[in-house]
């Protein structure tokens, strides 16, 4: 089980990833790495009235690469000033990462973290596709 301490920059006027680094190193933060993007596709699920969203977490399937990947987020109490959510994750064994279905993750994410509590009547609400520009701090 993993805390996740997530900073999203959305750059607007023009301002580069570079920049952004450059600001957050003298802040003090350390950059681990280099920058990469990553091809990936998420499928999120919810119930009708949006429950994990409005709560603050999420239930998705994430495609990248050759990795298949269930993840829950539960949203936890923080005196920081970001959000943190505990981030409860496996990796898609092969035999079920081609055709996975939502009741399929729900099933192999639970029998690792039985304790995990989601809204019933789930269904797909958006994928999402992109390239994503990731730099770990």
């Amino acid at each position: 089980m993993n805390i996740e301490n997530e900073l999203k920059l959305i750059p607007t006027r023009g301002i580069t990833q570079q920049q952004i680094i450059e600001v957050l190193k003298q802040k003090g933060i350390t950059v681990k790495g280099e920058g990469k993007v990553i091809h990936q596709e998420d499928t999120y699920f919810d119930d009708e009235k949006g429950t994990l969203e409005k709560s603050g977490g999420s239930f998705r399937i994430r495609r990248k690469g050759e990795k298949t990947q269930v993840t829950c987020k539960i949203p936890i109490e923080s005196d920081t000033r970001y959000k943190q959510r505990q981030e409860l994750q496996i990796n898609v064994p092969e035999e079920y990462a081609e055709n996975l279905d939502m009741e399929t993750a729900i099933r192999l994410i639970k029998e690792n973290f039985p304790e995990i509590v989601l809204p019933a009547n789930m269904r797909q609400v958006v994928t999402v596709i992109n390239n994503r520009n990731k730099t770990d701090l």
